[in-house]
């Protein structure tokens, strides 16, 4: 990484405190195990990749239980996030078991889709790249659905934030 002047003598926590100041969406992503069984994670990292074929882009950690999960899946849901769905956030973001057990869903073919959601969109793994300590994972769009609302926020290292 290039030198550049800094707030501390680490420049990754240099270059993770710069990339707090994007503002980014978030989305509740989900796959189903191949023995059926519901997974989901919360991301920031997406955005849309392309508009013919209709795509989209996200970045998910090695670490990330759902990893492998997401690796093996053949489609995904993409669920993009209201503004006053802050706790269903806490809930993909966090590690508990089963993810799903207090959340409000129902199958959309091989998909876990959970209620609520500002947008869904049903995607079709198209590729899977593993680099350093994320993939890149890109989905063709096979459906979507439009709800409406605000838009959940995350700025900072918070979920919440306003731009009004």
């Amino acid at each position: 990484m290039p030198n550049a002047p800094s707030g501390s003598q680490d420049p990754l926590d240099d270059f993770r405190e710069t990339m707090a100041h994007l503002v980014s969406g978030v989305a509740v992503v989900t796959a189903s195990s191949p023995e059926g069984q519901p997974g989901g994670l919360l991301v920031s990292s997406i955005t849309s990749y392309g508009t013919d074929p209709a795509t989209v882009m996200l970045a998910v950690s090695r670490t990330a239980r759902t990893y492998d999960l997401l690796q093996q899946a053949e489609e995904f849901g993409v669920h993009l996030l209201a503004s006053d769905q802050t706790e269903l956030a806490g809930i993909f973001a966090g590690h508990q078991d089963d993810k799903f057990a207090d959340t409000d869903w129902e199958w959309d073919g091989p998909v876990p889709r959970v209620s609520g959601a500002m947008a869904y969109l049903r995607c079709r793994t198209v590729m899977f790249t593993p680099f350093a300590d994320h993939a890149i994972t890109v989905g063709q769009v096979a459906g979507l659905k439009i709800e409406g609302g605000e838009p959940l926020i995350y700025y900072k290292r918070r979920l919440g934030w306003h731009l009004s």
